[in-house]
């Protein structure tokens, strides 16, 4: 009886081993590590903020329109997510300590790699006294999304992309959404249409943090 017990004991550890085996076998794949890091890091493309709507502006050059658009949206006190480069912040540490002291958010212009990026929020830290939470991305880039989360970032892209007129947009936007917004002079002037659609749908313009961590 007691061999009886013994040889059970040693086919149930064996079958625990055995499952074991495998579950370390699938986790340490390739496959399955890549499967874990994109899950991780997987992006927000919108929110489920039912009466609010995010815009970003995704400043990519030196575009002059940059501070014009960050005074049209001050002046009418609406906070909206400027994201910025390292070498940006460095080149225009005052007008980057403008956006801050006019209740904008500033979100880390994702590129590059996981050094890059911290090199770039460096920057951005020691010109605006800031350090980003979010990441806005303007492309898919999935080694891009985990290395922001590994850096404690929230990698974001947007659900509506607009560099001029707003044609379309009613039927293109709900509540919960993002806008990627470039600092162009066609959006300038596209603007006030823009404010009177999302105006008329109901819907608060916030920043890209308030939607994300509310």
């Amino acid at each position: 009886m007691k061999q009886e017990k013994k040889g059970k004991a040693f086919y149930i550890n064996f079958a625990i081993l055995a499952i074991a085996a495998l579950l370390y076998a699938a986790l340490s794949s390739p496959w399955s590590v890549a499967a874990m890091a994109g899950s991780f890091g997987a992006p927000v493309y919108r929110t489920a903020r039912e009466n609010e709507i995010a815009i970003q502006i995704a400043v990519a050059w030196d575009a002059k329109c940059t501070e014009v658009i960050a005074d049209h949206f001050t002046e009418k006190g609406v906070a909206v997510t400027f994201a910025v480069g390292g070498e940006w912040a460095e080149r225009h540490p005052e007008l980057l300590k403008k956006l801050i002291a006019s209740g904008h958010e500033i979100a880390l212009l994702g590129s590059g790699g996981k050094d890059e990026m911290k090199r770039e929020l460096a920057l951005i830290e020691e010109a605006g006294g800031v350090v980003p939470s979010v990441c806005v991305f303007l492309s898919d880039d999935p080694e891009g999304f985990t290395d922001a989360a590994v850096l404690g970032l929230k990698a974001v892209r947007c659900t509506v992309e607009l560099d001029g007129a707003a044609d379309g947009l009613p039927g293109r936007i709900k509540g919960g959404d993002i806008i990627s917004l470039l600092p162009t002079g066609d959006v300038l002037r596209a603007l006030p249409e823009i404010e009177k659609i999302i105006k008329n749908m109901g819907l608060d313009i916030v920043p890209t943090y308030k939607m994300l961590y509310n």
